[in-house]
């Protein structure tokens, strides 16, 4: 799993992608965000990140995308 989540980031990275967030809640400690990305070769539509705070700064975070070549 960690192989392929830095392979397509990897992927993505490499083409210089321009992110955007569509949405973002904050509460207490939580952040929820939704955004999207595009580069020369690849799209991801669906991102979403969450985050946990404590006082010395993230505690956990998730990712959830999907990878899509551009066409």
């Amino acid at each position: 799993m960690a192989f392929m989540v830095r392979h397509s980031t990897g992927e993505m990275l490499r083409g210089q992608p321009t992110y955007r967030m569509r949405n973002g809640t904050f509460r207490r400690r939580c952040l929820f965000i939704e955004w999207k990305a595009v580069s020369e070769s690849a799209q991801m539509n669906d991102g979403i990140g969450t985050f946990v705070f404590t006082d010395e700064g993230i505690r956990a975070q998730t990712v959830r995308y999907t990878l899509e070549a551009r066409k």
